[in-house]
């Protein structure tokens, strides 16, 4: 059953959201994929749709109330990160060493 996530009602009118890094989401093609180091790191390092949002989404919410300032306004902001170094280089090795994640997405050779 596919994850549902209710709409988000902005509780401030000046809040952007910054999308930089956006996550990978594969769909029934696999352009791209055609070589054996691509189909690799897709399986490395792609995770699922839902997987993805749920680690996501409470914290993208969060944000308005985490970064108020004392007077009620808005703060700095925050910078929410899913695939940081440490995890991709994990998830690598992790590979790598015990063969996790092999044919996640893409049929490997």
């Amino acid at each position: 059953m596919p994850l549902q996530i209710p709409p988000l009602e902005p509780a401030y009118s000046d809040v952007a959201q910054h999308w930089k890094d956006v996550p990978i989401r594969l769909g029934g093609t696999t352009a791209g994929a055609d070589t054996a180091t691509a189909k690799f790191f897709i399986n490395c390092l792609a995770d699922p749709p839902e997987e993805v949002a749920a680690y996501l989404v409470p914290r993208i919410r969060r944000v308005p109330l985490d970064s108020r300032t004392l007077a009620g306004a808005i703060g700095q902001g925050s910078y929410i990160k899913y695939l940081t170094k440490s995890k991709a280089y994990g998830q690598i090795l992790a590979r790598l060493l015990t063969g996790a994640r092999k044919d996640r997405f893409v049929p490997e050779e």
